[in-house]
């Protein structure tokens, strides 16, 4: 599926470009504008989560911001979770 995402129609699609990223050929960055705005990967063996499209928040701090969002009743279902600097 990742691959899928490098074809020219792909990006022509979308408006936004598509690469690959520190993590491994199956994981994506993708970018608009010059600005990272979502990570789409495959399903790993024994990991079934409820989407593989995780889109990204820009946030001062963010384990202060998770802390905010379960205080007003919200939920996470994984993270924070630090992955050092993308690309």
């Amino acid at each position: 599926m990742t691959q899928q995402l490098l074809r020219p129609s792909t990006v022509q699609f979308w408006g936004w470009r598509f690469g690959r990223s520190s993590l491994g050929d199956r994981f994506l960055v993708a970018s608009s504008g010059g600005s990272l705005v979502a990570g789409i990967g495959v399903r790993w063996p024994g990991f079934a989560p409820a989407a593989v499209w995780t889109p990204y928040f820009a946030v001062r701090d963010a384990d202060v911001t998770a802390a905010r969002i379960q205080e007003r009743g919200g939920t996470l279902a994984v993270g924070p979770v630090a992955l050092g600097q993308g690309s």
